[in-house]
């Protein structure tokens, strides 16, 4: 059975599903950055900024559970 490869860059004709700005945390320095984040299908792409037309790492999203989630009012 040949590995699943998700794409490199997501197909500009499919819609997304969501997208925004939201913060990951760093792996060796543990401070938070700011990451553009659009899922599309089963896919979910992040890149460095959103007018960035190759993605940083794209995610394999199949099966993952999903909530959408609000900010706290201040």
């Amino acid at each position: 059975m040949a590995a699943f490869h998700p794409p490199t860059t997501p197909n500009p004709l499919e819609r997304p599903i969501k997208m925004g700005w939201l913060k990951k945390q760093r792996s060796i320095v543990k401070n938070w950055q700011q990451r553009y984040f659009v899922l599309k299908a089963q896919h979910l792409y992040y890149y460095k900024d959103e007018e960035d037309s190759k993605p940083q790492i794209v995610l394999d999203a199949l099966g993952v559970e999903m909530a959408e989630m609000f900010p706290l009012a201040q």
